[in-house]
């Protein structure tokens, strides 16, 4: 039984009994006390859930013979230069491989063949495409696994070619020593693999002769591509690696000392009506970095077929050569170091059960993982401690012993606003089936229900009630605070415009302080499983700082729409300056207004959110000036080298100009043009 007929059979059943009216009184009692634990129990203790809602577990095993076959199918596409269809096959072929233990010193040949192979064969690949850096790594994980010395002579011929093609001379004359002595152990050697062998020295030595030791860095696919000249064609074979994983960039001013994710530029505040909300401390200009956060949970839920092998499972950075999860194949990571913080963090506890968790949407995913990540014995000292606080501020919540608000902290995800009061008992109801069948897996999967030394028991009733609560708080907590975490696709034939699409799902602590304006000041980008927020307008001393919570604005211009959305999602009714002025987002609308010159019909003066108007003099002459100095730009767009120019611009707008017209559209949309390409994004035709 699937997930959707498991909650239809539920459904249906407690309803023709009769017991779905009287567990409907009992939820409007319980969501007026925001009692979680006595929710959970009101499911739990109905006969139905326990024969309807306990799915079974779906099996999710390594396969050899599959692992052969996916290589040779690799192989044929290889041949024909197919090569995108080829490392698809490749990477199946190393997903279900069967995998050694972790940090396993020994390792049987026969049983990890498949594996070494597999990486053999992509490290091929990954050479033809020139991918040198991604090819060592796989030729080091093949002779890694034992493979026979006829196999590791011919892949470290390939590594040595790397090098050289990286200018590392010096590395490569230390591999070729070995290599030759390699090569007086085996046996059948062919003259055409000595010869090739003394190439390569003769190379090395060249290279070495000609003092060229540079250690060349390989200039990325994305780079090559966005340089090139616009009427350059691409193939999809060109694109395969042609994808951008940048670092965030650091804050513009020095970390709030209270909330290390802000500058000095933000600072916390709080008040009934509008919850906690994030303040500027001083004058903030276009472009400044004022928030940096790594996500405190995440889940991995491309919109794309076969995304999911395209990102890794830890940071969401886009990998086209991935490593496996040792047990499953539905997971992947980018590198070692990923793979082993997220297997650490929360795969390890959810590997058994993910093939099931994989029906359900985002939110549930990361409320699983954020209980997963913890053991039961210190989820229960920290709701202990947490419910002693709840005489606190809503500010104070969020601060450790240390009075700091840290973003990888338990504290500041359980304390994340949950709107109890405010969701449709329905919904409730909803939440509390869900984080049944969420306890469920916890306990099928064996790993989060055991002892200090790792033995598996019997939770009872009151360790299954403490965490179907709190699956309860989390999901409440994820579907408001919960982010779209997305990508740039980019046309490379066409680099000046892109289309996002989803990759996952991110929970932030700091971030999720922010309130919505559907005109918002602020705009994260999504690098990976982090985020960095920029100011995109001018932001005055005092003034609250706001992003926007769903679709960038211009895509969905129609006021009652936005509010639809903000309703039924994070349950409020939106009363921002844009809504309350019904300002005109859409390029298409304002061009009903254009008429080839600048149309304004007053000009006035910001200064701490109080308007006032001013004689049409100065101001206008001064806009009208930089109006016909900027719109010729503007014709051409993501030029990076303007950014400056375009920002003095919005600057002038916001501190002169009350409510947006085409001119002030066109530039933002610029604005975040290229700071949107600055971020996560993939070439693709």
């Amino acid at each position: 039984m699937d997930l959707h007929h498991a909650l239809y059979s539920f459904i249906s059943t407690i309803t023709s009994n009769g017991k779905l009216p009287e567990a409907v009184r009992k939820f409007h009692q319980y969501q007026q006390d925001e009692n979680t634990t006595d929710m959970f129990k009101c499911i739990y203790k109905m006969e139905e859930a326990h024969t309807f809602l306990k799915l079974h577990i779906q099996n999710d095993c390594k396969n050899g013979k599959l692992s052969i076959k996916l290589r040779e199918e690799g192989n044929v596409f290889y041949k024909e230069k197919q090569l995108k269809d080829a490392l698809e096959k490749y990477n199946k072929c190393i997903f279900s491989a069967p995998h050694p233990k972790l940090h396993c010193k020994k390792v049987d040949t026969n049983e990890y063949n498949p594996l070494a192979m597999g990486y053999g064969n992509r490290s091929a690949l990954l050479f033809r495409l020139r991918e040198y850096e991604m090819c060592i790594c796989d030729i080091d994980r093949s002779i890694h696994l034992c493979i026979p010395k006829n196999t590791q002579f011919k892949l470290e011929q390939r590594k040595v070619q790397c090098l050289i093609a990286m200018e590392k001379y010096e590395e490569a004359q230390d591999l070729l020593k070995k290599s030759e002595i390699l090569l007086d152990t085996l046996q059948n050697v062919k003259e055409c693999e000595k010869s090739a062998l003394s190439n390569l020295v003769q190379q090395c030595a060249q290279g070495l002769m000609g003092g060229q030791i540079r250690n060349k860095k390989q200039k990325s696919k994305y780079e090559v591509i966005k340089s090139a000249n616009a009427s350059t064609s691409f193939s999809n074979d060109d694109l395969i690696f042609a994808y951008n994983n940048p670092r965030p960039p650091s804050l513009d001013d020095e970390p709030n000392p209270t909330i290390p994710a802000f500058s000095c530029a933000l600072k916390l505040q709080y008040s009934p009506d509008q919850g906690r909300y994030v303040v500027a401390t001083r004058d903030i200009k276009p472009g400044e970095v004022i928030a940096v956060e790594t996500a405190y949970s995440s889940c991995l839920k491309p919109e794309e077929p076969n995304s999911p092998f395209s990102f890794c499972t830890f940071c969401l950075a886009r990998c086209a050569a991935p490593i496996p999860c040792p047990e499953c194949t539905k997971v992947v990571f980018c590198n070692e170091g990923c793979r082993s913080k997220g297997l650490d963090k929360f795969h390890m506890k959810e590997c058994p059960v993910y093939s099931n968790l994989l029906e359900y949407d985002r939110d549930v995913i990361i409320s699983y993982r954020t209980i997963a990540g913890k053991s039961i014995d210190e989820l229960k000292v920290f709701v202990s401690q947490f419910q002693k606080e709840e005489h606190k501020s809503p500010l104070e919540q969020l601060l450790n012993e240390d009075q700091i608000c840290d973003s990888d902290s338990y504290r500041g995800f359980y304390f994340l606003d949950v709107n109890i009061k405010s969701v449709k008992f329905m919904k409730l109801f909803d939440y509390s089936v869900l984080a049944f069948m969420l306890t469920h897996l916890l306990i099928q999967s064996n790993r989060f229900f055991v002892t200090n030394t790792g033995d598996k028991y019997v939770p009872d009733e009151e360790d299954i009630a403490f965490i179907g609560s709190l699956l309860i708080r989390h999901l409440l907590a994820c579907s408001c605070n919960s982010y779209d975490n997305v990508e740039n696709h980019v046309n490379p034939n066409e680099n000046t415009s892109f289309n996002q699409k989803k990759v996952g799902a991110v929970t932030f602590i700091a971030l999720s302080m922010f309130n919505h304006s559907c005109n918002p000041s602020a705009m994260p980008l999504a690098y990976g499983n982090a985020v960095v927020c920029r100011a995109i307008h001018f932001i005055p001393s005092g003034s609250q700082v706001f992003i926007n919570y769903i679709a960038p604005y211009y895509e969905e211009p129609n006021r009652e729409t936005r509010r639809k959305i903000l309703s039924d999602t994070y349950l409020f009714n939106c009363k921002c300056d844009a809504c309350v002025n019904d300002y005109r987002f859409s390029i298409r609308s304002l061009e009903e207004d254009y008429s080839g010159s600048m149309l304004l019909s007053t000009i006035e003066k910001r200064t701490s959110r109080t308007y006032w108007e001013l004689e049409r003099t100065d101001s206008l002459s001064e806009l009208e000036a930089l109006y016909k100095r900027i719109m010729p730009k503007l014709e051409i767009p993501a030029q990076h080298s303007e950014l400056n120019v375009y920002l003095e611009a919005i600057e002038f707008y916001d501190r002169n100009v009350v409510g947006p017209d085409l001119f002030y559209i066109m530039l933002e949309d610029e604005i975040r043009l290229i700071f949107s390409l600055e971020s996560s994004c993939n070439f693709i035709n």
